[in-house]
Order: C-alpha cells, then structure tokens, then sequence
C-alpha cells in the first residue's frame, strides 16, 4: 500500500490524574493494598509478545518468556497458590497448551502436546487442581494431578471461546458467536445442559471472568449507541447486568481479572496512562480507577500492557531458565524450522522510486515459472499505477492510477487480453482509491472522496455506501468479508485512525480497534474469522507493525516476525499462516523489499530467495497473490 496518508504524529499529553469519570457517588480515595501475584501480557523486544509477573507483597517484577522459543503467547493464568503458570502459545509448529513453575523457573512444558489441533484460553479451577481450556472449539480440562485432557460436554456446530469455571467447579460460563451475533453461554457440567445468560442485542459479549458463584464480569460494547467496550457485571440468578461506573464511552475497557470484593484489573487505553493500553485497577460499586504503575514503574510502561491474571497466593519467583530461544539482533532472520514454502501462484505488485515522484510501475511474478513481467509497459489509458489486486479467477486485475484526466481512478485490467486498462471511474472529479475485488468477483469496492463505495463489474453501476463526514472521520482501504456481509476499513486519519467494519445490510459502522494515539490502518481478510492489519507500535513509536485481528474483536495478536526497529505493513494473504508483506529491514536493498513470512512461527525470508529481480531499489510494495490461472 504504503500511498503515503500524510499521517500527522502528534504527542498526546496524558494527564496524570486517575479521574474516574463518576459523579453523585462517594469515590474510593486510594488504591488498595495488594498481597497476591500478576501475570500479564506486554510488548517486549522486537514488538513480541511476552509476559510478566510480579509479587506485589516482595514487590519483585520478574520478565519471563524472553529466552524461551515459544511465540504467539497469550492468555496467561496464575493458579490460585501462585506456584503454576498456563498459557497458550505455539511451539513446534503447534498452538499447545502450557505450563510454567513459578518456584523453580524451568522451561515450560506443553501439557497438550499429544491432543494437536489448536488449543487455546487455559484457565485454572478455584482449587487449582483442573485446567480448562479450548481445543478445536470444544470445552476440555486437564487434570493436573495426572497431566491428562478430557473433554467437558459435547458443544454443537458454533463458534465458543473463553470458557471459565465457576469457582465450585459445577458450570463453565463461554462466549458464543461472534461480533455483534455473540452472547454469554452456561454449560452445567453435572446436567450438560447449556443456557444463554445475556445476549445484548447488536452487542459485542466477550471475556467473562468469575467474582463468585453467582457474579462474573464480562465485555460488552459495539452496539448502536456504545463504539467502545465495556465491563459488565454479570449473574447466574439471571439478574439484569450492570454497566459499572468506571466505564468511559471514550476509551475501551477489556480483560477484567478479579482482585477482592469490588475490586478488579482491567486492560484500558483510557487517557492517564503511559499510551496505548494499560493495565488499571477499577472499582466495580464507585468507579475509582487507578493506573496499575501506583504499585510499581515496571507494570505500565510507553508499550502496550494487557490481559493481566491476579491471584490471592505469594510465592518467591524464580529467575526463569535460558530457554534457548533468545533475542535475535536485528537484521537476521528469526531463526524457525519453518522452511519457506514451495508457491506455484502468481504475485501482482508494484515498485516506484517515492509516491511523490509519480514513477510507478506495475508487474507479475509467476513463482511457477519463475518468471517477472512488467505488465503496465506501454500503458496509455493510466500513469502510476499500484496496488493491483486479483479477481477470484485469476484473469482482471484491480488497481488505482492517475486517469488522462488527471484525477486518482479505479481501473480493470484483462491479463490475457493485454489490452490498455479500462478506467471504471474516469466520469467526475473524484478521488477514487483503494479497490478490492469481492470473493465472488462481481463487484469492486474502493473509496471515493473518504467514503466507501462499490463497483458493479457487470454493469459499472457504482454505488456509494457511507455517508460519514470525509473532512471530520474519513473512510478508506475497504476489503470485503467472504460472504460479502460486511467490509473492514481504515478509518479517520493520523492518531485517530482505526479499524472498522461496514454492515452491509444495515448500513452501519462499528470499530473495531481503536489504541488510543495509534495509527491503524489496511486490513485485509483472512477467513470468516480474521483478517490481518497494520498499526503503529505505539503513540510515541511509528514503526508500522502487522497484527492478526478478528472480526469479533477479540484482542488482536501481533505477529511472530515484527521488530521495533523496521516497518513490517501491507499483508497479502497466502495461505496456511504465510502472508507476504513489505518491509524496511536492514538486509532490504532500500527503502520497502517484499518478504514472504509466517505469522507464528516468525519465519521470515526476502523474496530475493525465490527470484533476484522482485526487489530493487526502489520500494517493492501493494502485493496482491493468487493460485487461480
């Protein structure tokens, strides 16, 4: 992509206070003391993901995962003693549970290892004795006396996640469905029966997490009148939920863990933090709300901190052992035994000298072949064309160029033709940007003047979508779902950029991420699940970054490959978790090369490796792949 936005970086200036943002309520004057242990997710070296605990009574903040070879970690939880660690992550090639000791420091093991398939949002029981978690979108628990995994009822075709047990072991309350379409289940484990305890019409239901027997919190949001996300509190009686009075429509507040009485941690990017999200402490029944950086300055810093887990135990944290893994120094590939992948497809692309200097040039690798062909040479109906993008059957190419009228077009272009590209909005003194061919192949959408609109391929019918105030919150960069439901979009401009979702037959806009002070911008669908986009590392640092988002707005996962220290942007999906991107690194030959790599192993290999004559000096960017002929 890399059009060069003009994105305008600003210094967001925090306050330093903790304003809960309440009213008419008697206000929690301080922080309370805490006793237990916190393990949480945050930005480490490089961009990764990687966790950190620390004991709040010896105040000791310990690093973990560093040296360790495991990536895509996410979703830690602290047995109630403290002693044990669970989270998911991919090692070998495997999303595998698993299992750290706190005491001892070892390299964790995998408790999932012999299961396969994708295993995910590992939770202890109240007694510390189970854990349960997600395998292929079925309910199991581990024993932890005998290491061994049963599954926990039979759930029906449907999409389940978060499972958590109530703290009696009898019930596991999940999330069902997604997106707007998802709700709070019950399955009681004695009856195996289940039951919908909320399900918020046009409301995002997410993340539930056990106060008591009969309380949990959980995330609701992205409804009609509410953008942001919220804490809920919930019942099993079936009494009605309560928004809690530390929300804030202005910010998102997700991931709650259970602290004591009224008390718990959230992830927020509310204002009065470090940027982007923090880790605070809320109070369910005043609204206090306190940054977690009051118990120490190693918890929240200028780098993203989330997904915290609280227990009530205290043991003395080990040093953790050298896993073998290591940070690598920038510039070398991240070592894998992922080796790249045999591809018999095809790459559209394009390279210019700068977007100012009007010099684009459009080509076709064929990895088959193994042959590159300049495909705009001799182009008369288009100059500086880019980001070309395949129709379903492999035969057209979409892209965006300036016209003979002098304005940015959308243009079609028949590859076995060879024909000059036809210009499909060359009436008008637009500004037409950003086409993307529906899966189908019967329509294009792109962006006219900041607002989403489409094509009719058939008829050249275009049709404007939106009708969002360009000046004030500009729309762009559209790419459709695989049914043709809804489209995801790069919203607003600068640090309020986001990432949207356009409901086709409602005609409605939802966001979906939305990092306070972060640039976030060209999605690209993946599966009826995700899609990937790219996005800032934080407020103070532009360094683009790829992260794996949902549809659903679960948390978004950084990809394995990223470092801080280059720009890795503009995904083109090939399949089975390779993805080719563009990227500043220092082996590149200058400015933006083209990478092929894999999003959790963190394989990553230049396309110099398949053919010398992709990459140049100039920036190779706007990749688009197909294995249709």
């Amino acid at each position: 992509m890399k059009k060069r936005y003009n994105f305008l970086i600003f210094l967001i200036m925090m306050s330093a206070g903790c304003d809960s943002g309440v009213t008419g309520k008697d206000i929690s004057t301080e922080a309370p003391s805490l006793s237990g242990m916190m393990v949480w997710e945050k930005t480490g070296a490089y961009g990764r993901t990687e966790l950190a605990i620390t004991d709040f009574s010896s105040g000791r903040t310990v690093e973990l995962s560093t040296t360790w070879t495991i990536s895509s970690i996410s979703d830690p939880c602290l047995s109630p003693d403290g002693k044990l660690l669970v989270f998911s992550g991919v090692g070998g090639g495997r999303q595998d549970i698993f299992l750290y000791d706190v005491t001892t420091g070892a390299v964790p093991e995998s408790l999932t290892g012999t299961l396969g398939g994708s295993n995910t949002s590992p939770v202890f029981s109240s007694d510390g004795k189970k854990v349960t978690f997600m395998h292929d979108g079925q309910f199991f628990a581990i024993d932890m006396d005998t290491k061994t995994a049963s599954q926990q009822g039979f759930m029906p075709s449907g999409t389940y996640s978060c499972p958590t047990l109530t703290p009696d072991g009898k019930k596991i309350i999940y999330v069902s469905g997604e997106s707007s379409a998802s709700s709070i289940g019950l399955l009681d484990l004695e009856s195996l029966s289940t039951s919908t305890l909320y399900d918020n019409s046009y409301a995002e239901d997410s993340s539930p997490a056990m106060a008591d027997n009969n309380a949990f919190w959980f995330v609701s949001g992205n409804s009609p009148s509410v953008s942001t996300r919220q804490i809920h509190k919930g019942y099993l009686n079936g009494q009605a939920d309560e928004n809690l009075p530390f929300n804030s429509t202005d910010a998102n507040y997700t991931n709650p863990t259970h602290v004591s009485g009224d008390w718990l941690i959230v992830t927020s990017d509310r204002t009065g933090g470090s940027g982007g999200e923090d880790l605070w402490i809320a109070n369910a029944a005043d609204g206090a709300i306190f940054p977690m950086s009051v118990y120490g300055s190693q918890i929240n810093s200028d780098k993203d901190e989330s997904n915290a887990w609280y227990c009530v135990g205290s043991v003395n944290i080990a040093d953790p052992e050298d896993g073998g893994g290591g940070q690598e120094s920038p510039g070398d590939d991240i070592v894998s035994d992922t080796e790249r992948p045999v591809l018999s497809g095809r790459l559209v692309y394009h390279n210019y000298t700068s977007y100012d200097d009007m010099d684009s040039r459009m080509y076709i690798y064929d990895f088959a072949s193994d042959t590159r062909t300049e495909i705009s040479t001799g182009w008369t109906t288009v100059t500086h064309p880019m980001n070309g993008h395949f129709s379903p059957d492999g035969k057209s190419i979409t892209f965006m160029g300036i016209g003979n009228g002098g304005t940015w077009d959308v243009f079609i272009y028949d590859i076995e033709s060879g024909q000059d590209p036809v210009n499909l909005t060359g009436n008008g003194d637009y500004r037409d940007e950003d086409p993307k061919f529906s899966y189908d192949g019967t329509k294009i959408a792109f962006k006219r003047n900041d607002r989403l609109a489409t094509i009719d391929v058939a008829s050249g019918e275009i049709t404007i979508l939106s009708s969002n105030d360009g000046d004030s919150d500009p729309y762009s960069m559209p790419y459709w779902s695989l049914d043709g439901s809804k489209m995801v979009f790069g919203g607003g401009a600068g640090q309020d950029a986001y990432i949207g979702c356009w409901d086709m037959e409602n005609s409605r806009m939802t966001k979906l991420y939305d990092r306070t002070g972060v640039v976030e911008y060209y999605p690209i669908t993946i599966d009826e699940e995700s899609f990937y986009y790219s996005a800032h590392v934080s407020a103070t640092d532009n360094h683009d970054q790829l992260y794996k988002g949902y549809w659903d707005r679960r948390t978004a996962v950084k990809l394995a490959f990223n470092r801080t220290d280059a720009d890795y942007s503009d995904a083109c999906v090939i399949g089975s978790g390779w993805l080719v991107l563009c990227s500043t690194r220092s082996d590149s030959h200058g400015g933006y090369d083209l990478y092929i790599a894999h999003e959790t192993s963190g394989a990553i290999y230049s396309l110099d490796d398949y053919n010398t004559s992709i990459n140049s000096s100039k920036n190779e960017l706007g990749a688009s792949y197909t294995t249709a002929r």
